[in-house]
């Protein structure tokens, strides 16, 4: 499997924008860097 350096944008639309920061993070391990509140 290929290994991942980096992703530039990710958007998501979720309910619950709690539990999703926590998965990418916590689970995945990758790194926030800003929240846009689009609406």
């Amino acid at each position: 499997m290929n290994k991942v350096e980096g992703l530039h944008h990710l958007a998501i639309s979720t309910a619950d924008m709690k539990s999703q920061i926590e998965f990418f993070t916590d689970k995945l391990g990758m790194e926030l860097v800003a929240l846009y509140w689009m609406h």
